[in-house]
């Protein structure tokens, strides 16, 4: 594949889109929208107090939202459908308060899982809005009017998606007004074709779901773009009407559009790569100029995944971990024939299987039918485990200890799955989903059902387990100074534990220096890693949600093993009080010194197949010198990964001094990105206790 240069468009787009970081502050986390969208939400629910359930009050509040959305064009745009990023002004920020006090104190909240899906946009492109207006109007005139009590449910759905989807249109019609006053003919014209009919180009592919993505203003992955918009490239290129360099200029762009709607400290992703229902590679054109957009943009959106599969190019291969050795994060790679058979493990068939995506930062969801519940809820590992030791320390020997920690953690797995069950029952009766959404997700529109009824394919929820690692060391801490060389009783231990190690500080060293720890291929913690986490994939097995669905494990952290660590206590591993926990199923950071090989083989010496709420294993390589050998070396360390059954391994190459050089000088590192627990975020926009988390993590050399 040719190298092309970033064009004067991106660079100036991209100097936008990272200005446009700060400004994000104005977006509401617990919608995904930003401010003037739940202003103008309080005012449509307050307008809509007639209408006959909560759903449709809910949905036409919704759509007053998008009728009264302002139209934001600047002339450089080349796809329509920016957001409103300045926000509210005095008199509007009054009113916003007024409203929201009064809409909180009235309705109960929308609880639970929104967002972190994939729609099926392959459906919106082949049929656009029009093709969906219509499959509703055919199905509802098919609902037979004698069975009242059947159809009474599914025409109150099909009454929302018409509303919502006539709404996009609406919205749709003033931003080309605005285009066309503005002289932007081509916009215009296109916006006048997508999303409301079939896309023609690809052009109109990507402004079709772009336009739909950004009414949705929350974690939607895209799914798989060198498979979905190929066609489109492949015609356009044919017909001449399109180069290589074109397009990946328009794929700069779009992918640079995620981060004026995507709030700070998130995830958004896409996958690449893989394998086609037919069990053939997937590695294209798209596929490389995706790749290459990588180091065009520079930004932490959107977090590129690339599947792996036995006959993914060496070509490809190298190139994607040469992103990773320049610094640039993504992409993070996925073992596919691993994740394809764990899905099918759980009943889904190869074509539904081979079309998983993370759907943000690594959960594994089947892209287009997928209502799925990720991170619900996350369970602190390391907090189980302190809570054990609190109620009794008379155990016997480690084995009675790790029993009592399975059995502890098999209760709040099942106590979690309750409210996270009875808060589904809360959504199916008053919403709180995107139904845009809904009308993209298979078999909702066919069911006659939303996501929150229940309507998608598969509804699973997938509880994530964080501090696991933590909690092995500590284990292992446990093992060598109490049963081992009985150095202490249990009892005597805690209470130092519990003191927070203070003037113990010899003791701390020995535990951090001379006691076992996961990542150093050592026998007793690669033991307690499979043994805990077959405890946890054994609490989760035969589960099943309120919407028929299953319980899938996920061992990354996302930002939480910061957060749980922030408000904890010391734990016997040698963690002080307040420090972070291990990140993802990681090593603690530091503590892996043997080199990364022995890392990698502590990281798939537990069986991760059914974890497929997601696992997160982050390296970080010294690559200062970037040569083909170490290039190789690089690429067979990640092919030892997938082989021993690896889930997802992310990298970071970024040395200690430019680390620690960032944290003294902000100003100077803006664009410095780095791998967290799952994704990817400007180092600098980290609070203290991250960057030195991620500052403490094992430099390996190769």
């Amino acid at each position: 594949m040719r190298e092309y240069p970033v064009s004067d468009r991106v660079r100036l787009f991209r100097e936008r889109a990272r200005n446009s970081v700060t400004e994000h502050k104005i977006i509401y986390w617990q919608y995904g929208w930003d401010y003037r969208q739940l202003l103008l939400f309080y005012e449509g629910w307050l307008r809509n107090a007639d209408a006959e359930s909560t759903l449709l009050r809910r949905c036409r509040a919704e759509v007053y939202m998008l009728d009264n959305l302002p139209v934001c064009i600047d002339p450089a745009d080349e796809f329509l459908g920016m957001p409103d990023i300045p926000g509210l002004n005095a008199e509007e920020w009054a009113r916003f308060e007024e409203l929201r006090r009064w809409y909180q104190d009235l309705v109960h909240p929308v609880v639970g899982r929104l967002d972190h899906m994939s729609p099926n946009y392959d459906k919106l492109l082949a049929v656009g809005v029009d093709g969906l207006l219509q499959e509703i109007a055919d199905r509802r005139s098919a609902l037979p009017e004698v069975q009242v009590e059947k159809w009474v449910e599914k025409n109150e759905y099909y009454d929302m998606c018409e509303a919502q989807l006539n709404a996009v249109k609406r919205l749709a019609s003033r931003y080309v007004a605005k285009a066309r006053a503005m002289g932007m003919e081509d916009a215009a014209a296109r916006l006048e074709r997508v999303p409301a009919g079939k896309a023609k180009s690809f052009h109109d592919a990507l402004q079709s779901i772009h336009f739909y993505s950004f009414l949705l203003r929350g974690l939607y992955s895209f799914g798989h773009p060198d498979r979905t918009l190929i066609r489109y490239y492949r015609e356009d290129v044919a017909a001449g009407v399109l180069t290589e360099e074109r397009a990946l200029e328009l794929l700069d762009q779009f992918n640079l559009l995620y981060t004026f709607y995507t709030r700070p400290a998130a995830s958004i992703s896409y996958m690449i790569g893989g394998r086609w229902p037919d069990g053939s590679v997937v590695e294209n054109e798209l596929t490389w100029l995706l790749l290459q957009s990588i180091r065009h943009t520079n930004m932490p959106y959107p977090g590129v995944g690339l599947a792996v599969c036995e006959n993914t190019g060496k070509d490809l291969l190298r190139y994607a971990m040469e992103n990773c050795a320049l610094g640039y994060t993504h992409p993070a790679f996925f073992n596919d024939e691993l994740i394809v058979q764990g899905l099918m493990q759980t009943g889904k068939p190869f074509v539904h299987a081979c079309e998983y995506v993370h759907s943000s930062c690594v959960e594994i969801t089947v892209s287009g039918r997928s209502g799925t519940w990720v991170t619900s809820p996350y369970h602190n590992c390391a907090e189980i485990l302190l809570c054990i030791l609190e109620e009794k320390q008379d155990f016997a020997d480690l084995e009675a200890l790790l029993q009592a920690y399975l059995r502890e953690i098999a209760q709040r797995v099942q106590a979690g799955l309750r409210r996270e069950n009875r808060w589904q029952l809360e959504r199916r009766r008053n919403g709180g989903e995107s139904i845009l959404v809904s009308c993209l997700m298979e078999d909702c529109l066919a069911r006659g059902k939303s996501i929150d009824q229940g309507g998608a394919l598969y509804n699973d929820i997938m509880p994530d387990f964080v501090g696991v690692t933590t909690a092995i060391d500590s284990l292992a801490a446990i093992q060598t100074l109490v049963f081992q060389e009985k150095t202490y009783t249990l009892a005597e231990f805690m209470r130092i534990v519990r003191g927070n190690f203070q003037n113990q500080e010899p003791l701390r060293q020995y535990i951090v220096h001379r006691c076992p720890h996961f990542g150093n291929d050592d026998a007793l913690t690669n033991d307690l890693a499979r043994r805990v986490y077959e405890g946890i994939a054994e609490a989760c097995r035969g589960l099943r949600t309120f919407h028929g669905g299953q319980v899938m494990p996920g061992a990354f952290s996302f930002l939480m093993h910061e957060e749980f660590g922030r408000d904890m206590p010391a734990t016997p591993d040698g963690r002080k009080a307040g420090e972070a926990l291990n990140a993802g199923a990681d090593p603690v950071s530091g503590r892996d010194t043997n080199g990364p090989t022995a890392t990698v083989l502590s990281m798939t010496s537990w069986n991760a197949l059914g974890f497929l709420g997601g696992v997160a294993n982050n390296l970080r390589l010294d690559m200062n010198k970037i040569t083909p050998e170490r290039l190789e070396n690089l690429c067979a360390l990640l092919r030892t990964y997938l082989e021993r059954g690896g889930v997802e391994v992310q990298i970071n190459a970024v040395s200690a001094d430019v680390l620690q050089d960032a944290m003294e000088h902000p100003e100077a590192h803006r664009d410095l990105i780095v791998r967290i627990g799952g994704y990817s975020d400007f180092f600098v926009t980290q609070n203290r206790a991250m960057q030195r988390e991620i500052l403490r993590r094992t430099q390996h050399g190769l």
